[in-house]
């Protein structure tokens, strides 16, 4: 509420947008003006998003609208009614709101609409009315006694079999009660289904059919893509068709670090349908982008076509028949994946008007432009251009002459030069001709006898300018793009465009991108053109090019010269590989055909087979013979003889049902019938096939990887040439939107929320997002530990986790709480405190929770090369550390030879026992000690003497002593059962909350009994033997504790006398023997003989010293210009797993040198900020070592360009476009290196190293 400063007049303004709008003038006395702001009134709104039912909008996207309720509509009633999912009908007034697009006002504006009114138009069931007929039906259902068996043949009726998948689906959705049983669990009534199979067994299809025949019934796919910002997209944007950078495109509806789902309007992507394998132009409901940090695959195909996606992207591909998404981590070089044969064309432009188009050129330019009727002119200039240019055949065949030869000469005097060779003298020509009369200009000649070539100029500033701004041509080699407007003339100016392009230059290009362009001008014609590219070296190479070359392949440039454009529709022809045991398939092979085309499957299907084809057609469910005389307009008699003909080849089954003969169709022929369909689905269709010859791992070129989402088709095309590309859906629980109507970012309920009391089919239900998977997973699924895992706690004690869990069962009972198969304890601050890790420390922390589970059937055992094992579930999760960084697998994921973090030293900080006499004393009878039995009551302890000083805390220097006191031998046995036993059997529970000066004093005595000092081809070692497993994992943790990594075996051979297995603790390694020593052994002379023996041994040869990083560092050394022989020093290969490894000590030495060239980057940045010129920025360039080459590619011109700048003539456009560029690379490098070396870095630093699987 305003206030009037003049008459006082309070005038009211209702807000409808994010910012605060103002009243034109006094209601009262007719000021204009500013007015006050004096009060505001509240009252509630809600907003909706509604689309059109999926039923009635016949297989194309529901339209989507924004709803206001406001006041009374906005009660807790309406909301019930209005949940996400509900069907409603509203009744209100359609209004727009104005838009912002990167800031600016859009000439499009939001439509909204503002409710009045709102019913729900679903039924409860107690409001479902029921008519007397329907009454009737259902009673006489009821007394059927097959019933049963009806039901289920009711679902999905036109696919065969499957009785047990119906019968489970039938029972999910008439669902059951909740069962609660007298010890208080409960058993929920509803089920979920898990159906899994083969390729092409009807799974999609039997899940879908389901779905829609139920409200609210949801249908989603678990499939979803994410492409590099650098691969290029065809898209269509207010119908003009454009190709740009993915990245470029989807960047500009964001802020600097956002990421998910914006809405988007006025953008539709070439998209094929499933069931018809037709390509049209559909539309993107959102774009969608997310952080990236990890490698993405680079798939090159036969074509030469290139996309970079993620690991989890899906690719298209033909497995028997269907059409199937097939993961990017799962394809295999060989494989064959899906490409567009053709895209559809847009609107046809047939004359570019310059003077709407000025405004692409700099204001700096502009301003010297003069628009004279139908023609432009530059200030103080006579010569003058047609305002309205006709994009003939003419026009389009100079762009392609230019985009072959050409380039723009800024530093002699702004000028559009062609290089042609001296036998050109057609095209030398034809390009005179073409500038006279389109243009009016005379062309200049230059003859060049050293190159023996012909210098073309048409010395023009207008024109030059139109090149540059207005088509955006590229100024050299490297920058050259296919105009806009190409992509949007006529087929035959289009083809001369290419005719053009060949002509000048044999189909070779420097430019990727301009090749890429290419290819997608060759899919609006219907053409699958492919290239080839080779890397030229520079030191080989006698040329003034120094990079890739790009080649047309096909169509064969010789062809196109002569004006004979034909496609060889070698890629629209399917593989034979692809389809599996199709029947004809075998027929094909027999043939000697590699790919089958439309020609060769008509040769192949006989009239025989077609008719056989066409009239099991026909026979869609059972049909009787009368129906089916009617149908192919035979005879009775004939139509039997015929059809039990079938049934004795096994096409047809005959049988009775209801008292009448009825035909069917077999398996047999359900196969016929699907394969035909499928092979002519195939090659009727849009869709090309091409093999992928190599995948490889690339780091992406931006932080972000990018998406489109495109309602109801679910993929797009994308890459360097296009390949078919599967898209991001919205989320399963909710998708976090940006909505410019409420000015920020907005949850939108997800599919599982939208099928709220109804059914959520998720097909490919593996490959949903991660999100998705944990909000699922939380709710579904627990991971647990076998009850005899041993749990280190915080103290240092080792405990089974059965027993530790079952004792806050036993202790809290009344805090027990129960759920499915399972019950937990919620702990308070302090009950339980365990050693835990992030991956580089380790420390205390409080347990939140303790459960118990019902046990699987099965569990996984994996055992390391420290010769430990754990004992799991399935599914529970595991970090593995993988190209350089730790990831997430479930334990079936794991294979043997991945490597799984390790603790490199344990701290506790122990407590000390009552006196020193009482802790040697224990130390020694832990490890001499044995009971010995009189009449079978154990009455005595046995110590033996290995030297004079073992048993100095008795008092005695005897060689024995039996030491006869009951009262003795029960207090020790209560420490711990069994542990003065022969074989060792375990260590009492108080050693391992021991300090280490009592550790030591143990394991010095321990060493001395069973350990000894041996000689292997790594050099020296210690052993400790024993018969018990559990004592040589004790000894092994213990070891932990003076930062001794060892390792258990088994010996081959078991102990001679007793027959048992023994099993050693080996101490290896130059780190873990020189930390042995500070336990040493009770003989000085053999601790003498190891310090000698250690000192001569190199580090880093124990197994957790090296570290599988070495590839990474040397990518990283390349990003950052450093000398891999300087920086890595000697690194070694691991033979077994093929990869570059460093030993730690390496490994830190060559992080300290990348963080001091991070530094100096770092100082760099400010001193670019400070830089006043391009020499001043040579110089910074010159000191971090780079090339030219970095600079050109990001500000898109030829690295011979940045050198001239540099050196000579600097202009200050030139000079902002270098700083920011400059700038851009270091920062990216910087955020980059980081990213790649956090996780290295914690094995370089931290307390954790890395040990191998070596069973599942």
């Amino acid at each position: 509420i305003f206030q009037c400063p003049e008459c006082g007049e309070l005038i009211p303004v209702e807000q409808d947008s994010t910012t605060l709008k103002q009243p034109t003038a006094c209601s009262k006395c007719e000021r204009r003006g500013v007015f006050k702001l004096v009060d505001k009134r509240m009252y509630d709104i809600r907003w909706l998003t509604i689309s059109e039912p999926f039923e009635i909008t016949e297989g194309e996207p529901p339209s989507r609208i924004n709803v206001l309720l406001r006041k009374d509509l906005t009660t807790p009633a309406i909301q019930r009614k209005t949940d996400p999912g509900n069907q409603i009908k509203i009744v209100g007034i359609l209004k727009e709101i104005p838009r912002k697009v990167q800031g600016k006002i859009s000439t499009r504006p939001e439509i909204y609409f503002e409710a009045i009114y709102v019913e729900s138009k679903e039924e409860e069931f107690e409001e479902i009315k029921i008519t007397p007929e329907d009454i009737a039906k259902i009673h006489a259902l009821a007394r059927r006694s097959d019933i049963y068996d009806l039901l289920i043949g009711s679902i999905a009726p036109g696919i065969y079999g499957w009785h047990e998948v119906k019968e489970a689906i039938l029972l999910q959705l008439f669902g059951g009660i909740r069962h609660v049983y007298p010890d208080g669990t409960h058993v929920r009534g509803n089920i979920h289904i898990l159906i899994t199979g083969d390729p092409s067994t009807a799974k999609s299809q039997l899940i879908s059919t389901v779905v829609r025949a139920l409200p609210r019934g949801r249908y989603v796919s678990g499939k979803g893509v994410s492409v590099d910002y650098d691969d290029p997209v065809i898209y269509r944007e207010n119908g003009t068709i454009k190709v740009d950078l993915i990245g470029k495109l989807v960047d500009r509806f964001y802020g600097a670090e956002e990421e998910g789902f914006v809405p988007c309007d006025g953008i539709e992507v070439p998209a094929f349908d499933l069931k018809t394998g037709k390509i049209a132009w559909r539309r993107v409901s959102y774009v969608y982008r997310h952080k990236v940090d990890e490698p993405l695959l680079k798939l090159t195909l036969e074509t030469g076509r290139e996309v970079r996606v993620t690991k989890d992207h899906s690719i298209y591909s033909i497995e028997g028949t269907e059409i199937k998404e097939k993961l990017a981590s799962d394809l295999k070089e060989g494989d064959y994946v899906l490409i567009p044969k053709r895209i559809p064309r847009g609107r046809v432009i047939t004359q570019l008007d310059l003077r709407k188009e000025l405004w692409r050129i700099p204001d700096s330019e502009r301003e010297r432009l003069i628009v004279k009727g139908n023609y432009l002119a530059l200030k103080h200039s006579k010569r003058k251009l047609p305002a309205v240019v006709p994009l003939g055949e003419d026009f389009l065949r100079l762009l392609g002459y230019y985009v072959a030869n050409g380039w723009l000469d800024e530093a002699n005097g702004r000028k559009v030069v062609f290089r042609l060779k001296e036998k050109d003298e057609d095209i030398v020509e034809d390009l005179s001709k073409i500038v006279r009369s389109i243009f009016g200009l005379d062309v200049g000649l230059e003859r060049e006898e050293r190159s023996r070539s012909v210098m073309v100029t048409i010395n023009d500033e207008l024109l030059y300018l139109i090149f540059k701004y207005v088509l955006k041509l590229g100024s050299d080699a490297k920058s050259k793009r296919v105009p806009e407007i190409v992509f949007n003339c006529s087929p035959k100016a289009q083809l001369e465009f290419i005719r053009g392009f060949v002509r000048g230059d044999r189909g070779v290009t420097t430019s990727k991108g301009l090749m890429s362009d290419i290819l997608y001008l060759f899919l609006l014609n219907g053409i699958v053109a492919s290239f080839c590219s080779k890397e030229v070296d520079p030191e080989n190479y006698v040329s003034r090019v120094n990079w890739n070359i790009y080649s047309l392949k096909s169509p064969r440039p010789e062809k196109i010269k002569r004006g004979e454009l034909e496609d060889s529709e070698l890629y629209g022809r399917i593989p034979l590989d692809l389809l599996g045991e199709l029947e004809l398939v075998k027929r094909l092979k027999a043939s000697g055909y590699s790919r089958v085309s439309a020609l060769a499957v008509r040769r192949l299907l006989s009239r025989k087979r077609l008719t056989l084809y066409e009239r099991l057609k026909l026979l869609e469910g059972s049909k009787t013979i009368r129906e089916l005389s009617k149908l192919i307009g035979r005879s009775t008699r004939a139509t039997r003889q015929y059809f039990d003909r079938l049934a004795k080849q096994g096409y047809v089954i005959k049988e009775l049902r209801d008292g009448r003969l009825v035909y069917r169709r077999s398996k047999r022929g359900e196969k016929l019938v699907k394969d035909i369909d499928f092979l002519k689905l195939l090659l009727d269709s849009d869709l090309g096939f091409a093999r992928v010859e190599r995948i490889e791992e690339v780091e992406p070129t931006g932080k972000f990887v990018y998406d489109f989402c495109v309602d109801g088709y679910e993929n797009f095309v994308a890459g360097f040439g296009g390949v078919c590309c599967h898209n991001t859906g919205a989320g399963l629980t909710a998708t976090v939107v940006k909505s410019e109507l409420l000015g920020g970012w907005v949850l939108e309920a997800g599919a599982l929320i939208l099928s709220n009391n109804s059914i959520l089919a998720i097909d490919e239900f593996d490959k949903i997002s991660k999100e998705d998977q944990i909000a699922m997973h939380e709710a579904m699924s627990i991971e647990s530990y076998h009850g005899d895992f041993i749990l280190t706690l915080a103290d240092g004690s080792r405990r089974k986790i059965r027993d530790v869990v079952e004792e806050f069962f036993r202790r809290f009972p009344s805090r027990i709480k129960r759920g499915v198969d399972c019950e937990w304890i919620d702990l308070r601050e302090g009950e339980l405190e365990l050693l835990v890790s992030d991956l580089k420390e380790i420390r205390r922390a409080s347990a939140l929770r303790v459960s118990r589970h019902r046990a699987p059937e099965l569990f996984y055992e994996v055992k390391l090369s420290t010769g430990r094992s754990i004992l799991v579930t399935p599914s529970h999760p595991f970090v593995v550390f993988e190209d350089g960084r730790f990831r997430k697998k479930t334990v079936e994921d794991l294979k043997p030879g991945d490597l799984l973090p390790i603790i490199l030293e344990l701290e506790i900080e122990g407590s000390r026992l009552s006196s020193e006499d009482f802790s040697s004393s224990l130390n020694y009878a832990v490890s001499e000690g044995l009971y010995e039995m009189n009449e079978e009551i154990m009455g005595e302890v046995n110590f033996a003497n290995l030297d004079g000083r073992s048993l100095d805390s008795f008092s005695i220097t005897e060689t024995a002593l039996r030491y006869s006191s009951t009262t003795l031998a029960k207090d020790l046995k209560k420490l711990r059962p069994n542990w003065l036993a022969s074989a060792g059997e375990r260590l009492p529970s108080l050693v391992f909350g021991m300090k280490r000066e009592d550790l030591k004093e143990l394991l010095r005595v321990l060493f001395e009994k069973n350990g000894n000092l041996a000689k292997g081809k790594e050099g020296v070692y210690v052993t400790y033997a024993t018969s018990s497993k559990e004592l040589a994992e004790e000894i092994h943790e213990l070891l932990l504790r003076f930062g001794i990594v060892a390792e258990i075996v088994e010996r081959k051979k078991a102990d001679k006398k007793s027959g048992e297995k023994i099993y050693e603790v080996l101490i290896k390694g130059k780190r873990n023997l020189e930390n042995f020593l500070e336990i040493g052994f009770a003989d000085e002379r053999k601790n003498e003989l190891l310090r000698k023996k250690s000192l001569r041994m190199k580090s880093g040869a124990c197994f957790y010293e090296k570290i599988p990083c070495g590839d990474l560092i040397a990518r990283v050394l390349k990003l950052l210009k450093l000398p891999k022989r300087e920086v890595m020093g000697y690194a070694t290969t691991d033979r077994e797993r093929g990869e570059l490894c460093l030993d730690r000590n390496g490994l830190r030495k060559a992080l300290e040198k990348i963080e001091e060239r991070l530094k100096e980057m770092e100082l760099a940045l400010l001193a670019i900020e400070h830089a006043r010129s391009s020499a001043e920025l040579r110089r910074i360039r010159k000191k971090l070592s780079i090339s030219t080459r970095e600079i050109s590619r990001l500000i898109r011109c030829s690295h011979r360009l940045v050198s001239y700048r540099e050196l000579k003539r600097d202009s200050e456009e030139f000079f902002v476009e270098y700083k920011e560029a400059f700038r851009s690379y270091l920062t990216r490098t910087i955020s980059e290196v980081k990213g790649m070396l956090k996780d290295v870095e914690k094995l370089a630093f931290g307390k954790i190293s890395l040990c191998e699987i070596r069973e599942i």
